[in-house]
């Protein structure tokens, strides 16, 4: 099914063709710490498989970002493997940037 859009997400941000980018990871962690209050926030978007991929984002190709206390850094990374392995590698990797980011990186 196509993405829909994130709670606090500009209007027209999604859906994109191709799955996950940086402006989307960002919009999604920034527009959760602002709806909730929060003072971190996480986001994941992508094109986790088994179809969806393209030439420029691959299968596999992920997009996270971390919120943290007004700062957001997102980073691309591709995984290879199944959906669940994707999807489980993108866990891993948004929390270690949101560990790293509570311990000053």
């Amino acid at each position: 099914p196509p993405p829909r859009a994130p709670r606090g997400a500009p209007r027209g941000l999604w859906p994109r063709p191709g799955g996950g980018a940086a402006h989307g990871a960002r919009a999604m962690a920034e527009g959760v710490a602002r709806t909730f209050g929060a003072d971190a926030a996480v986001a994941v978007t992508g094109v986790a498989g088994p179809g969806g991929g393209s030439a420029e984002k691959p299968v596999g190709t992920v997009w996270y970002a971390v919120h943290l206390d007004g700062r957001t850094q997102a980073r691309r990374s591709v995984f290879p493997g199944t959906r669940r392995a994707v999807r489980e590698r993108s866990a891993q990797a948004v929390l270690a940037l949101l560990y790293r980011m509570l311990r000053g990186g």
